[in-house]
């Protein structure tokens, strides 16, 4: 019984599993980032004139017309406007890779931050050595499910992506008492608001 409790909290294999399951998902997503502009990616990014110049930006938080070129699918995401065009500057213009590789690397970040949160609940539960182990487990098998694939394979829908990391991002600064009594919290909601209403 000692040596699996040894083997849950030995730092050395809580990275192990985390580089296994980093090498998974990168192996697993491997085939995204040459993913060309699919449907609704074509009136809100392909089409879009606004994206093409940095300097547009403060422009996308005044109207919901620089979403796209389609009016029956404009919405007010002033954020994920701002995200197509930053990739569009980084890239030179419409080159894929540079989108999926940023959609690629904000989808780490929110593992990373719901390992945290995940910690922090379980910590919260019961005060046990192997919350580490599980939390682990648990964000590895989120980050794996393929429930998630069309929100990282389609450039457009990041903002599903991004607002989850938003938000995950806002439950995070919650549970932290410092960050709570300064409302922290609300900035990142806001910002997940401003890449998908809901």
């Amino acid at each position: 019984m000692k040596q699996n409790k040894t083997f849950y909290t030995k730092k050395s294999t809580l990275l192990g599993i985390a580089i296994a399951l980093l090498l998974l998902l990168c192996i697993s997503y491997s085939n995204h980032f040459t993913n060309g502009f699919e449907f609704d990616d074509y009136h809100t990014i392909v089409d879009n004139e606004y994206i093409r110049d940095i300097k547009n930006l403060p422009l996308f938080f005044t109207d919901i017309k620089y979403f796209g070129t389609n009016p029956d699918n404009q919405g007010y995401r002033p954020v994920l406007v701002s995200l197509n065009a930053i990739d569009y500057w980084l890239a030179g213009g419409l080159n894929s890779i540079y989108f999926h590789v940023d959609i690629f690397f904000f989808y780490i970040v929110q593992l990373v931050l719901m390992y945290f949160m995940i910690l922090k609940i379980l910590n919260a539960a019961l005060l046990s050595e192997k919350n580490k182990f599980h939390s682990l487990l648990f964000t590895g098998f989120y980050g794996l499910h393929a429930a998630n694939a069309e929100t990282i394979n389609y450039i457009i829908q990041r903002c599903d992506a991004f607002s989850t990391l938003c938000i995950v991002a806002s439950f995070l600064l919650y549970m932290i008492p410092k960050t709570r009594k300064y409302y922290l919290y609300l900035i990142t909601t806001l910002i997940g608001l401003g890449a998908k209403e809901t």
